[in-house]
C-alpha cells in the first residue's frame, strides 16, 4: 500500500520517470564525451551497460538567520557522476583547485554535471571529484533534483590513463563494495581520501 498517495499519482510518476530518463541520457552523453576526450571511448559501452541511476528530490527549509548558513557540509559524492538541477533558490557552491568557493546561480535550463569518486578512480586522478556544499542565505525553501550514477560492476583504470607522468594509482574499484566500505568507515577515512583507503595502489 502507498502510504503517501493511497490513490496513486500515475501522471506524476510518468512525468518523473520521463524527467529521470532525460537526465540519464544527458549524464551518459557527458560521460561518453569525457571518455572520448581521453582517447578511451572504446571502454565506454561496457561501463555504461552496468551503470544505474538514482533520482532524488532535495528540499531545504527556509533559513531564518540573516547570514548565509552551511546546510550541507562540503563533500564529494560517492557516485560515478552526479547531475544537479537547481530550481529557484541558490545555495549550491563548488570548490575550485585553489580552494575558493563559488556559488552557482540557479537557471531552469542549466544542469550541473559533477565528476564524483568513481570517475576520479576511473581517470586515475586526471579528473577530480567535485567538492561541493549547500550554503543558503534567505528565507525561501530550496528545491533541487539530483541524478546519481552508480556502477554495478568493477571499474578498472584504462591503459590510456596510465603513463610515466601518471602512474597507476588504483586497483580495480568495486563500486557497490566501496559504498558499503564508506558507510562503515571511521570519520578520518571519510574526511581524507576514502577511495585511496579502499583501493589505492
Amino acid at each position: 500500500m502507498n502510504i503517501m498517495w493511497p490513490d496513486g499519482k500515475d501522471q506524476f510518476c510518468e512525468v518523473v520517470n520521463s524527467y529521470a530518463k532525460l537526465l540519464g541520457d544527458l549524464n551518459e552523453m557527458v560521460i561518453e564525451m569525457a571518455f572520448e576526450s581521453y582517447g578511451a571511448k572504446k571502454h565506454y559501452a561496457s561501463l555504461a551497460a552496468t551503470n544505474s541511476h538514482v533520482l532524488r528530490f532535495l528540499k531545504f527549509k527556509p533559513q531564518e538567520t540573516e547570514v548565509a548558513c552551511v546546510r550541507l557540509p562540503a563533500h564529494k559524492d560517492l557516485s560515478f557522476a552526479t547531475i544537479v538541477h537547481q530550481i529557484d533558490v541558490a545555495g549550491l557552491e563548488v570548490q575550485l583547485k585553489d580552494g575558493t568557493w563559488i556559488a552557482l546561480q540557479p537557471q531552469l535550463s542549466h544542469f550541473l554535471f559533477m565528476a564524483c569518486e568513481g570517475m576520479q578512480v576511473w581517470s586515475n586522478d586526471r579528473i577530480k571529484a567535485c567538492n561541493h556544499r549547500v550554503n543558503i542565505l534567505g528565507n525561501g525553501e530550496r528545491y533541487s533534483m539530483g541524478l546519481f550514477t552508480f556502477n554495478n560492476g568493477v571499474i578498472q583504470v584504462p591503459d590510456e590513463m596510465v603513463d610515466d607522468e601518471h602512474p597507476l594509482l588504483y586497483n580495480p574499484f568495486d563500486h557497490p563494495r566501496f559504498i558499503r566500505f564508506f558507510i562503515n568507515a571511521d570519520m578520518a577515512i571519510k574526511a581524507n581520501n576514502p577511495t585511496k583507503a579502499f583501493c589505492g595502489v
